[in-house]
């Protein structure tokens, strides 16, 4: 788990349903940090912006389900009986895709943007 502390940070800060993980701390700590409506790049997405689903290697989650990202294999977190929409998991799959593919791009191709 990550834990924030800081002065004038609660936790009504953050949407209800938030997941995240490893690749959404940059991004969040530059938001908790720099000016608001600075721009700025990052590979994942801050857990302030609403952020629906945390990926790794390996794992995705979200909210409700945790699952493995190179297989249809996944669980619910509360109710043993809830299961994905197709749409959902057309949803899940195509961000891991995404994620994915950046990563491999990146690996191969650094942080030089012009090749």
């Amino acid at each position: 788990p990550l834990i924030l502390i800081a002065k004038g940070l609660n936790q009504n800060m953050l949407p209800l349903n938030v997941a995240g993980s490893h690749q959404d701390i940059p991004a969040t700590i530059l938001d908790l940090i720099l000016p608001k409506d600075t721009s700025y790049y990052a590979l994942g997405k801050s857990i302030f912006s609403g952020q629906d689903i945390g990926l790794h290697a390996y794992y995705w989650c979200n909210s409700d389900f945790i699952g493995e990202t190179n297989s249809s294999n996944y669980e619910s977190l509360s109710n043993a009986n809830q299961t994905l929409t197709n749409e959902e998991q057309v949803k899940i799959k195509d961000k891991v895709k995404a994620y994915q593919k950046i990563a491999s791009w990146r690996i191969l191709k650094g942080l030089d943007l012009s090749k």
